[in-house]
């Protein structure tokens, strides 16, 4: 509802880049959304523009907020089901800390100390 206070609404199509321009009274209509993604409404008025969006999602299943059974769910988006709060801790730590490998950095920088004080040495004496 604009309320008669808009000079013009146009809608760009996701797969276009041309807007279409919109009749507007009080109510924007709009009945061409056989496209699914982002539909982006500019509307101007008194010299502004505004933008919005709206989403559009031709298959039902995408916006149904129902829970699904867990194998459907694991065959549909590769999910997996963790067995207890342990278990996902874990995972999640790993996940946020990766692997360690200081332990193996310490070790090369020693290993490049030693050598780096063996060329040294070595043009010292000569």
């Amino acid at each position: 509802v604009v309320g008669g206070l808009v000079d013009q609404v146009q809608i760009t199509t996701p797969y276009s880049t041309e807007p279409l321009t919109v009749d507007t009274k009080e109510v924007i209509h709009f009945d061409r959304t056989d496209q699914p993604g982002f539909y982006q409404v500019d509307i101007y008025s008194q010299g502004r523009k505004e933008r919005e969006f709206f989403s559009v999602n031709v298959s039902s299943q995408e916006s149904d907020l129902r829970p699904i059974d867990i194998e459907i769910a694991k065959e549909t988006i590769s999910a997996q089901q963790l067995v207890d709060d342990k278990e996902l801790s874990q995972r999640l730590n790993k996940l946020r800390q990766g692997q360690e490998i200081w332990g193996e950095l310490l070790t090369l920088v020693l290993l490049l100390f030693g050598i780096e004080s063996l060329i040294a040495n070595r043009n010292q004496k000569s």
